[in-house]
């Protein structure tokens, strides 16, 4: 492979590190928000008893309002209820009566507290006489918090195999490009150049086409946010959602990028390198 083919496969081993790892990482950032979106939807309703005032009811939800986790908290009323009731299952309204329906309040938590234990502990630091139940779903609870626990080690693992193998890929590009000098460093060496001195001629060498493809992979990014800022979308996940996670995911792999290079040319040079 000649120096400048070298060069070439370089920038679009550089520009591919940096767009594939960025839209994978976003892909995993975005289903991770979605599932602690749908977390948070996850209500503890508290069921007062039929006795309870309503002031004694508004108290209670301002009480629960400062308790830590709590995302927002709604009272709702004994007609709030029984009309709900009525218009979810079409019952006539005429058929009751009296109101069978209490004083309730739904409680939505921050996505870190939506778990089974902290609802357990919720449930337990909750002492009022005018509470007579509390429910919430526990099994889907779980599977939730099973399906988020699966989705972190997953995604952990692959991106950190991703990384192994790309760093091996820039450690073999710097072989085979030093490989390549090795006879022009080897002079410089006899003429009395030191090797720090050579150490950063071959590093800029090594940065220069990387560099390039880091331009380049700025406006494939920028031309990729146009058309899916216009054209684009993608069910439940909103495009700022997903145009916040793609920035930040880009210039993480930007740095690792060119950290990787940065090692892996020391790394090559000093294992490489002998004395003339």
């Amino acid at each position: 492979m000649r120096r400048d083919n070298v060069k070439i496969a370089l920038f679009f081993v550089f520009v591919s590190f940096v767009l594939s790892m960025s839209i994978l990482m976003s892909i995993f950032f975005v289903m991770n928000n979605y599932i602690q979106q749908k977390k948070s939807k996850t209500p503890l309703y508290l069921f007062c008893s039929p006795n309870s005032t309503f002031k004694d009811v508004k108290n209670l939800v301002d009480t629960i309002k400062q308790k830590k986790g709590v995302l927002s908290v709604r009272l709702i009323t004994r007609d709030d209820a029984f009309k709900e009731m009525v218009k979810k299952f079409s019952i006539d309204k005429d058929l009751f009566s009296t109101n069978p329906f209490p004083y309730s309040i739904e409680v939505f938590f921050q996505p870190s507290y939506t778990n089974k234990e902290f609802f357990d502990e919720f449930a337990k630091s909750i002492e009022n006489p005018i509470i007579e139940d509390i429910r919430y779903p526990k099994t889907l609870l779980k599977d939730i918090e099973s399906l988020h626990q699966k989705l972190l080690y997953f995604s952990e693992a692959v991106v950190g195999l991703l990384y192994a193998t790309q760093f091996i890929v820039f450690v073999s590009l710097m072989t085979i490009f030093y490989s390549h000098r090795k006879f022009d460093y080897d002079t410089l060496k006899f003429f009395g150049i030191n090797r720090l001195t050579i150490l950063r001629l071959f590093m800029k060498e090594t940065i220069t086409p990387a560099f390039w493809g880091f331009l380049f992979s700025v406006v494939i990014v920028a031309l990729l946010y146009f058309v899916y800022g216009k054209y684009g979308q993608i069910p439940y996940i909103s495009k700022e959602m997903l145009q916040s996670s793609q920035k930040s995911t880009f210039a993480l792999n930007v740095v690792i990028g060119f950290m990787f290079i940065l090692v892996s040319s020391v790394l090559v040079f000093f294992v490489n390198d002998e004395k003339v």
